[in-house]
């Protein structure tokens, strides 16, 4: 139907840099684990298909917010939330060397004028194949 790009998965060690507390107390210095607020569980757990050209580098979730990693200087394609009630603009910030939308959404949709990505967490891949599937039938998007 559409090409798989890739499952993500990283260390949340990774993430110091990108959204711990400003005391640091994600872990003790014996490494043991002392934040688990939710607002702090990231889930790298997503999935991307389409073109790779416009795919993030990396994406995770926390409860609130999606957080995609682009090369440096480079500005995301525009970003849709795919839900059963429809399609959603984002509005992706900067955040560090992260843009952020403020969504739950377990499907995203990445466009430009010529390419078309998607990325979803396991419970939203089926919403994100639907849609694929839709433009492919209105000829807005060709098979690869």
């Amino acid at each position: 139907m559409y090409k798989i790009v890739s499952g993500l998965a990283v260390g949340v060690g990774l993430l110091s840099g990108c959204a711990a507390p400003s005391d640091s107390s994600w872990w003790d210095p014996m490494g043991n684990e002392v934040t688990t607020h939710e607002h702090y569980q990231f889930d790298f757990a997503w999935g991307l298909a389409g073109d790779e050209a416009i795919a993030p580098l990396q994406l995770f979730n926390n409860n609130q917010q999606v957080w995609l990693q682009y090369a440096p200087m480079t500005a995301p394609p525009a970003v849709f939330a795919l839900t059963k009630q429809g399609v959603t603009t984002l509005t992706p910030y900067q955040q560090g060397a992260y843009w952020v939308v403020d969504t739950t959404a377990a499907s995203l949709w990445l466009r430009t004028n010529a390419s078309n990505a998607w990325a979803f967490r396991t419970e939203g891949e089926a919403l994100a194949k639907a849609h694929a599937t839709a433009l492919l039938h209105q000829g807005r998007i060709e098979r690869d």
